[in-house]
C-alpha cells in the first residue's frame, strides 16, 4: 500500500502492520508533520498527483506580521535609551570605564559630559602660619582622579588646646582661587594646585585644625 504527504506529496509504501501500529498517522521526514494515512491511501505506485488535500494551517501557525513593526521596534528602542539617559546618565558620565567612549562620542556630536566628580579622589593638606594680625593656611590641593575636576568645596576647623572644636569655615573656590582666570577652573588629573586660605583673628589660641573635601 502506498500513501502520499498532502503537504510535500511525497509518496511512500506502508504494510498494514505499520498502519495498525501508528493507527495510520504517518509522519513525514521531508517536511516534518504528521498525517492520516488513509486519506490518502493506494493499492498501487502512482506518480499522478490528482487532487490532494492541502496540509491545515492552525491559526496560531500563521505568521502575521505589521508592515510598521520595523518602526514600532526603533521608537521602543528610541524610549529606552532616553529612560536610561534620564535617569542614569550622570552616573555613567561618573564611571570611570564607560567616561572615556562618552567623551569621544560626544565630542563627535558637539555636546560635553558634566564635569567629573569624586571627592574621594582629591586630597587636601596645609599648614597655618601667623601673618600680622591673622593666620593663613597656604594648602595643596592633589587630583588623584584620572580625569580634571572642577575646585572642591573646603571646610576648615579650628581646635583649642583640648582637641574642641570652636569655629569653622567652608570656603569656596572663588574664596581660594581668585588668581585662577579660566572662565572653567579645573584641576587636571594627576595634578597639584596650590591654595591660600585667609583666618580672621580668633579669640581662643589654635592648638590644631583639619582641612576636609566637601563636595
Amino acid at each position: 500500500m502506498f500513501t502520499r504527504c498532502p503537504n510535500c506529496r511525497q509518496q511512500r509504501s506502508l504494510t498494514a502492520e505499520q498502519l495498525r501500529v501508528s493507527r495510520a498517522i504517518v509522519f513525514c521526514r521531508r517536511c516534518s508533520i504528521k498525517f492520516d494515512a488513509l486519506e490518502l491511501l493506494s493499492d498501487t505506485a502512482s506518480d499522478e498527483i490528482g487532487d490532494i488535500p492541502q496540509a491545515t494551517v492552525l491559526p496560531w501557525e500563521r505568521r502575521q506580521r505589521s508592515p510598521y513593526w520595523k518602526l514600532g521596534l526603533a521608537i521602543g528602542i528610541v524610549l529606552l535609551l532616553a529612560q536610561i539617559v534620564y535617569f542614569e546618565g550622570n552616573a555613567l558620565t561618573q564611571n570611570t570605564r564607560l567616561r572615556p567612549g562618552l567623551a569621544t562620542l560626544c565630542r563627535d556630536l558637539g555636546c560635553s559630559l558634566p564635569d567629573y566628580k569624586n571627592p574621594d579622589e582629591l586630597i587636601v593638606r596645609g599648614t597655618l602660619t601667623p601673618s600680622g594680625q591673622h593666620y593663613v593656611v597656604t594648602g595643596l590641593i592633589n587630583n588623584q582622579a584620572a580625569f580634571a575636576q572642577a575646585y572642591p568645596d573646603i571646610k576648615l576647623t579650628l581646635l583649642d588646646y583640648n582637641g574642641n572644636l570652636f569655629a569653622h569655615r567652608v570656603f569656596q573656590p572663588r574664596d581660594y582661587a581668585a588668581s585662577i582666570t579660566a572662565a572653567k577652573p579645573v584641576i587636571n588629573a594627576g595634578a597639584t594646585q596650590v591654595i591660600h586660605l585667609d583666618i580672621a583673628p580668633t579669640q581662643n589660641r589654635i592648638g590644631g585644625y583639619t582641612l576636609d573635601i566637601l563636595n
